[in-house]
């Protein structure tokens, strides 16, 4: 029995992602300090246009994510593919950015997080292939 399926993967990230634009909410709203975020680099005076920057680019990330798992209408099927291939590799580089930022709380929280979300994104990538044999 399979239980790593692309589908529970994308569900995961769905959530995921959901939870950081949250998170990221709350940065704006003042609750969570903007020195937790951006490698320690974000001040209040540009973590708003930073964070809207953020949000903008993980609905872009929902919506490639629920179009594979077919939430979505199918648009454009292979860009949908190519475009987790590319999250997956964002998230890749966004670990390595996470661990080795100044900031503890994106080393020890954000690293593993992301990490485990580039291994998800990788699943529903790969596992949403089509063979082109029929």
């Amino acid at each position: 029995m399979h239980y790593f399926t692309p589908r529970r993967a994308g569900h995961f990230l769905l959530a995921a992602f959901s939870g950081m634009i949250v998170f990221h909410l709350l940065v704006i709203r003042g609750t969570i300090p903007a020195s937790l975020i951006w490698g320690g680099g974000a001040t209040p005076d540009n973590a708003i246009g930073l964070e809207l920057i953020a949000i903008g680019l993980i609905a872009l990330f929902i919506f490639v994510i629920a179009n594979n798992l077919g939430y979505i209408k199918p648009l454009f099927p292979r860009l949908m593919r190519w475009s987790m291939w590319l999250i997956c590799g964002y998230l890749c580089l966004n670990t390595l950015g996470n661990a080795v930022s100044p900031v503890p709380f994106e080393q020890f929280f954000f690293a593993p997080l992301t990490l485990v979300m580039a291994i998800c994104a990788g699943r529903v990538a790969y596992g949403q292939r089509t063979s082109r044999r029929s």
